[in-house]
């Protein structure tokens, strides 16, 4: 290895880095909150350091190489949650002390292809993308890497299990929080550096893991010019949207819970009122659930949001478990659209309920959140122009990403990891 000690400051006369970015699967299309947060940031960073992005899978169609220097892929095939073949791999994971969505990822040839770049390129920084990867990474490799923690993937099993319905599902879940706790606690101690995406979840990872490692959080990122104008177009009374994507727990669990919870009452009682479920892979259960209600439909994949957006009056965050950030009320913020979420939906950015959203967190406090802002086309103003100022306006991802290099360059502190 050409390191034998932690990382503190760049190895490199020059100011332009070596950067070996590692992640399960690829970025492109940036269709999903965790892929565009990574690719808006190799953006960023590639435009000054020289990157070397690492991944397990294959790449994807239109993939492109606007974000990094080198682009490389080692081959690996999940199946899908809805296949045989995963379900047999869940079973075998009963065996397993590890939890699934870390063994589904676990990759030898991945360690291997990281040593061998270590030992020809001596990256000056070597950046674990999630903790997905961290499994596969060799010892010696960890302790010289940064992890970046989108998430803290314990919580979101934890709120999984708590929230499940069925005896079966609050036992399978809860061993799942207990092995992703007990791993994400070692492995993160294992880096030399964490970086999380809020204050709260640095807060966290250092009270249940007992981590001295965590060097500070960067801020979750949009681009304002991307979504610039969508605000000023006509909206359609009583459009509501949910923008995310559908084939991840939280997301389905939460368009359940409005579903049956919230909106029967808003359609029954406004009649003009309908929901646009925006996001890839909506699960057929709930497809199937809406089935009986016109005002709802599931968009599917769509290679642009943005169209999506441009006559909706409201957006619902209504998640019940999950972690981290919340990109897509950025970007909904971006567009100009007044948001109501859960007190979960929205945790981890700097928002004030009734200043740049409402926080509804009851189906009867949601229900009444989203008729106020149907009805009140000066409160909708009110939130979307703050939201704009003081949320989205500082929210660059040049500044996140030099702020990223920031924490992972900065001398480590004394009684650091």
């Amino acid at each position: 290895m050409g390191h034998s000690s932690t990382l503190v400051t760049p190895n490199s006369p020059s100011p332009r880095l070596r950067v070996l970015w590692i992640k399960s699967g690829g970025v492109y299309p940036p269709n999903t909150g965790g892929r565009l947060r990574t690719y808006e940031m190799l953006k960023a960073l590639h435009a000054d350091h020289d990157v070397h992005f690492l991944a397990l899978g294959s790449p994807e169609n239109g993939d492109r190489c606007d974000y990094a220097s080198k682009i490389e892929f080692i081959p690996l095939e999940v199946p899908h949650r809805r296949s045989v073949a995963f379900m047999w791999r869940a079973i075998a994971n009963l065996f397993s002390p590890n939890p699934l969505s870390l063994d589904l990822y676990r990759s030898t040839a991945l360690g291997h292809r990281v040593e061998q770049i270590c030992r020809r390129d001596d990256p000056d920084l070597i950046i674990c993308d999630f903790l997905t990867p961290a499994l596969s990474l060799p010892l010696a490799v960890r302790k010289r890497a940064i992890l970046f923690q989108h998430n803290i993937e314990a919580l979101i099993w934890k709120r999984t299990a708590e929230t499940a319905r069925s005896w079966f599902a609050k036992m399978y879940f809860s061993s799942q929080y207990r092995r992703m706790h007990r791993l994400e606690g070692r492995l993160s101690k294992d880096f030399a550096r964490v970086i999380t995406v809020s204050a709260a979840d640095s807060e966290l990872a250092a009270r249940e893991y007992g981590l001295n490692n965590i060097v500070g959080h960067v801020a979750t990122g949009v681009s304002e010019s991307a979504f610039a104008g969508i605000w000023e177009k006509p909206k359609q009374p009583g459009q509501v949207c949910f923008l995310g994507s559908m084939d991840w727990m939280p997301n389905i669990d939460g368009m359940a819970w409005f579903l049956e919870e919230v909106w029967p009452s808003i359609s029954t009682g406004h009649p003009e009122a309908s929901l646009r479920v925006i996001g890839r892979n909506p699960p057929p259960s709930l497809v199937q659930r809406a089935s009986g209600a016109p005002s709802v439909c599931f968009t599917g994949t769509v290679d642009d949001i943005r169209p999506h957006l441009e006559d909706v009056q409201i957006a619902v965050v209504p998640l019940r478990i999950g972690g981290g950030t919340r990109l897509k009320i950025l970007e909904l913020m971006a567009a100009g659209i007044p948001i109501v979420s859960t007190t979960i939906g929205a945790e981890g950015l700097p928002v004030q309920h009734g200043v740049h959203l409402l926080l509804a967190d009851t189906p009867d406090e949601m229900r009444a959140a989203v008729l106020k802002l149907m009805g009140d086309a000066g409160l909708r103003s009110r939130l979307r122009e703050a939201a704009q100022k003081e949320i989205v306006r500082p929210a660059g991802w040049s500044a996140v990403t030099r702020d990223f290099v920031r924490l992972a360059t900065n001398p480590l502190q004394s009684g650091s990891h």
